[in-house]
């Protein structure tokens, strides 16, 4: 009898312990830790970095078509 209590109060308790817990964490994180996780700690370095590039690509480009037609001019 003992034998049986074991295998199935461990199995039963490490499962749902496990499942439950993480049913109910992460829809708490995905929607409390959504907003902030968008608005703090990255979104702000990337939307940065993201139009540092695209300033210097724009540059870039509208640099290398007025070379090219100055120097199709001359």
């Amino acid at each position: 009898m003992g034998e049986r209590v074991h295998p199935s109060d461990g199995d039963n308790g490490r499962g749902g312990g496990r499942s439950q817990p993480r049913a109910r964490i992460l829809p708490a994180r995905s929607l409390e830790g959504h907003l902030p996780a968008n608005d703090n700690p990255v979104p702000p370095g990337r939307r940065l970095k993201r139009l540092a590039w695209m300033i210097v690509t724009t540059l870039g480009v509208v640099l290398g078509i007025a070379a090219t037609v100055v120097s199709l001019l001359h």
